[in-house]
């Protein structure tokens, strides 16, 4: 009986994950997963390094007072980028669970997409070091627009390639693709307002949330109306 029991498991446990199964031909979404994660990692670890700055006058409160303003646009631009990768992180997690396997072309769209993740530390650098500098503001905002895109064109190749779990209803595509494009939308906007002021870009941002609530009660109400 017990052997019997170990066979059942055994196959429900095949059973469920055998719509992430990997064609003969391409990658295991699992080795897609664990280089992604160890990307995201690193990069959301190197941010911290620009924090690191020279002590600035005598070794007592006024010093450390001095020390702390040399890197606040440091501190703002750790804070805000990672948060982002964060937010990338999450979603493209949630992304890639409604995908059951992948094609060489999903593969390096992720490849690219990690590519532009790892230029996150580079340009938030640059924005702490010119913070409040036009070229500086632009150089971020084009960064975060390109990991952005690459989300979405790894979602849209999905979809186009048949690669979805088939489990994935209409609600959840039309879902998951209306977050993309919201959240892309308002990395345009970001990028868009960096052209004409190089410190409220980071406004844009703050839509997001709210962006994102907003589409998922319109996503309710609309499904909720289907007979």
């Amino acid at each position: 009986m017990e052997a019997d029991a170990n066979i059942w498991s055994m196959l429900a446990h095949d059973i469920e994950a055998s719509h992430r199964r990997a064609p003969l031909r391409g990658l295991h979404l699992n080795r897609v997963e664990s280089l992604t994660d160890g990307v995201f990692a690193i990069a959301m670890t190197i941010l911290v390094f620009d924090l690191k700055g020279a002590p600035i006058g005598a070794r007592d409160a006024n010093g450390l007072l001095a020390f702390l303003a040399s890197v606040n646009d440091n501190l703002i631009s750790y804070v805000v980028s990672f948060f982002l990768l964060a937010l990338f992180w999450f979603y493209y997690h949630k992304q890639l669970h409604r995908i059951a396997r992948a094609d060489d072309g999903l593969v390096w769209l992720n490849i690219g997409f990690l590519f532009v993740v790892t230029l996150v530390p580079f340009s938030a650098y640059v924005l702490g070091k010119y913070f409040g500098v036009p070229l500086a503001s632009l150089i971020y905002c084009g960064n975060i627009v390109l990991v952005g895109l690459f989300q979405l064109l790894h979602w849209l190749h999905a979809m186009r390639k048949g690669l979805l779990d088939p489990r994935v209803t209409e609600e959840i595509r039309v879902g998951t693709t209306l977050r993309v494009v919201i959240v892309q939308g308002c990395y345009i906007l970001a990028f868009v307002i960096a052209l004409v002021n190089p410190y409220a870009f980071m406004v844009a941002f703050w839509v997001i949330p709210f962006a994102l609530t907003a589409s998922r009660l319109w996503l309710r109400k609309r499904y909720a109306a289907t007979p």
